[in-house]
């Protein structure tokens, strides 16, 4: 079992996606897959399904909360279900040209810690899922290369290669993004060993308006083992108190 110490986005998490037609650039097609015009804030239940290598499951239940104040993006994920992780609560705040800052409550020491920027590549509650595919790199961080389109399934994608422009956790991903409606679909990370972890996303559907991915799984293809994200509840541009992507909420989880 991945340890619950080892933290990781909430992709949020990042397979939501709406944009206008006529993106040229691989930084516009990535921008517009990761924040959707029009959207300020989203809102929703996620439910995780970690399948471990020797066949064990391990579930758990979040609330999720995302804004964006100008260049500005904040998220909060606050866990709920088992006991073990009730009331463990994350934050990321990011910039469109920096580096996302990260802080994580532990209710078993009370205590809110900083998750540096070496720290990417750690688990995030024992899932497959890392702080850095959690908390998407901007665009602007990375080398982004438009190499193609081809088609997954019936859906014509563009396929984005990102490198890295100083270090990060992957030497390389690779992004199937719809030329449609700029929905992630698919992605590929690769470290110095090869291809290290796949992100297939599903169960798209339009919810006020907006394409949205109710379906996330990661698959390690080193460790043999994945991880699964449901949402429900979906909320768009909902009024969300500024206060929960505070580090006194991060604390005290009450307002």
């Amino acid at each position: 079992m991945k340890g619950l110490t080892k933290i990781l986005p909430l992709v949020a998490f990042a397979a939501l996606g709406v944009g206008l037609a006529g993106a040229q650039t691989a930084d516009e097609i990535l921008a517009k897959s990761r924040s959707p015009e029009g959207v300020l804030s989203f809102q929703a239940h996620v439910d995780m399904t970690i399948a471990e290598v020797n066949g064990a499951f391990l579930c758990r239940s979040a609330e999720q909360y995302w804004v964006r104040d100008g260049e500005t993006t904040k998220r909060l994920v606050a866990f709920e279900t088992p006991s073990s992780v009730r009331n463990t609560r994350f934050l990321a705040v990011a910039s469109d040209s920096e580096p996302a800052q990260r802080l994580l409550f532990s209710p078993a020491t009370g205590k809110v810690s900083e998750l540096g920027s070496t720290q990417g590549s750690r688990w995030f509650m024992g899932s497959d899922f890392s702080l850095e595919d959690i908390c998407p790199r901007s665009p602007s961080l990375d080398t982004n290369v438009l190499i193609g389109r081809e088609n997954l399934g019936a859906t014509p994608c563009y396929v984005v290669e990102s490198r890295p422009r100083a270090a990060g956790q992957y030497l390389r991903v690779v992004h199937w993004i719809s030329t449609e409606n700029f929905v992630l679909l698919k992605a590929e990370m690769y470290d110095q060993s090869g291809l290290a972890k796949r992100l297939v996303v599903s169960k798209i559907e339009v919810v006020d308006g907006i394409p949205t991915a109710r379906s996330l799984k990661m698959d390690d293809l080193r460790h043999w083992s994945s991880t699964v994200l449901e949402f429900s509840d979906i909320r768009y541009n909902k009024e969300t108190p500024a206060a929960l992507f505070t580090t006194a909420y991060l604390a005290k989880g009450s307002l």
